[in-house]
């Protein structure tokens, strides 16, 4: 995978056969400051929209704005301190993913 802040390096990434496109640093800055869908999400969208590829998320991701992230176009999440930080590593995990899992469905 390819990690692409811009509409170009995805298309590298898709066209130098890539399988998947990272696009991170965006959510715990932007969505802190209540600018997700101006500024983050509209970075994640330009990449979602410019590639067939997944694009994955990273970034400052926690149970709070994995609704936030799927909407702006993530096809999927990585993440260390939601759960790694998590007194139950194991619930942390299966809360993200029901939570992914619900925003998906809400967005079809």
């Amino acid at each position: 995978g390819v990690s692409a802040k811009a509409r170009a390096q995805a298309l590298a990434a898709q066209d130098g056969g890539g399988r998947l496109c990272g696009r991170g640093g965006h959510v715990s800055h932007h969505l802190q400051s209540g600018s997700c869908g101006k500024r983050a999400g509209g970075a994640l969208h330009e990449v979602r929209d410019t590639v067939s590829l997944p694009v994955v998320a990273i970034g400052g991701i926690n149970q709070d704005n994995v609704d936030q992230v799927v909407r702006a176009g993530a096809d999927a999440i990585a993440v260390i301190n939601a759960v790694l930080g998590a007194p139950d590593v194991e619930r942390a995990t299966a809360d993200l993913v029901k939570a992914m899992e619900e925003a998906k469905n809400g967005i079809q």
